[in-house]
């Protein structure tokens, strides 16, 4: 693979990453119960810094996988699924994040 592809296939995962943690930023501003959960107790709080880390976990993969596979010396097939970890990550997260938000609706209609 030249190394053009894997340099445009790694900045298409951050603008990826950056997009989703954007999205899921504005979601949880623009979510009530997300605010009563947090003025009213330590989970809710919990649960927001909980999601804000998990939107940003895919970002430092990218940069991670990035550095790994340009200036480590370590072995290249010890990562698994490879240039596609970021991609797999960022879906992952994106879905837990929406996991945490649907938490938030339940958590806002029994206070």
């Amino acid at each position: 693979m030249s190394n053009f592809l894997v340099i445009l296939g790694l900045l298409a995962q951050l603008v990826l990453s950056v997009v989703a943690l954007l999205w899921i930023l504005a979601f949880l501003g623009f979510t009530d119960e997300t605010k009563r959960s947090v003025s009213a107790n330590f989970l809710g709080k919990s649960l927001v810094t909980l999601c804000v880390l998990v939107a940003l976990f895919p970002i430092g993969l990218v940069l991670w996988v990035g550095w790994r596979y340009y200036f480590s010396s370590l072995p290249w097939q010890g990562i698994p699924l490879g240039l596609f970890l970021p991609l797999v990550a960022t879906l992952v997260c994106s879905l837990l994040c929406a996991g945490l938000i649907y938490l938030f609706k339940i958590l806002g209609y029994r206070h």
